[in-house]
């Protein structure tokens, strides 16, 4: 892979961090830009921004590269493809990507929503939240979260996840991390011995299901499956390695209460 030598950091702005998880962010696409800028060894700074109003389009992450800002983690890393000259999955055949690109929908559109649902929805995810949210100031910590957690409600509905009983939302999270447990198997990664752009959003996919507060029968599932278990350990290693020793275990993770 082309090195990225001497030029100057971007400025990653995202959520801030909660759970104790290694990464600047704790929200899936800043967890997927960040481990994406590190696989590639492009050099950025993370800069903690919980107002997305601020944001060109209003969305967590957003960066500034020089004179350009730009939002949405998969356009921002096609950009620095471009810009650097520089692709992790240069070595990946026409279908492996077209493979690579349908588990990149899966995960960001349909189990990003189980995950958001877990988290801000159901009675545990919104007591675990309380991490999430402990960053923004005491006095408007609760109108916040609950403008928050109500718009994610809402916005669910309307996006169809929100239409389903827990106990149906619970039962496709579980399809979906077996699934994804399945496609990996016994490989070190999701398309052989190095890893991709696609293992960058499983990971943080995954990291925010294992590494998180056992909050649901997902958590719980995601977390029983050694490989999967063992790929975050893998890639936290790979990418944190300054964060990530010792190796994290689950077992550890306090429970939401």
């Amino acid at each position: 892979m082309k090195q990225i030598k001497n030029i100057s950091p971007i400025k990653v702005f995202s959520f801030g961090p909660a759970w104790e998880l290694p990464f600047a962010s704790c929200a899936p696409f800043p967890i997927k830009l960040e481990s994406w800028l590190r696989l590639t060894e492009i050099p950025y700074e993370a800069i903690v921004e919980n107002n997305v109003n601020k944001g060109p389009k209003k969305k967590s992450p957003w960066i500034e590269d020089d004179q350009i800002r730009m939002g949405d983690s998969e356009l921002i890393i096609e950009y620095l493809k471009q810009k650097h000259g520089i692709n992790p999955d240069s070595g990946l055949t026409l279908a492996e990507q077209a493979s690579a690109l349908a588990w990149q929908r899966m995960l960001e559109e349909h189990y990003h929503q189980v995950w958001e649902y877990l988290h801000f929805v159901t009675k545990e995810g919104k007591v675990a939240s309380d991490d999430f949210f402990k960053q923004l100031p005491v006095l408007a910590r609760p109108i916040i979260k609950h403008v928050v957690c109500s718009g994610l409600e809402k916005q669910l509905y309307e996006r169809g996840i929100g239409r389903h009983t827990h106990d149906e939302v619970v039962t496709m999270g579980i399809s979906d991390i077996d699934a994804i447990s399945h496609f990996l198997g016994d490989k070190d990664y999701f398309f052989g011995t190095t890893p991709v752009t696609f293992d960058t959003i499983a990971f943080a996919f995954l990291s925010l299901t294992i590494w998180t507060p056992e909050i649901s029968p997902v958590h719980t599932h995601a977390r029983s499956l050694q490989n999967l278990v063992d790929y975050c350990q893998r890639m936290g290693e790979r990418l944190f390695p300054e964060k990530i020793k010792p190796l994290r275990e689950p077992k550890q993770l306090q429970k939401a209460s």
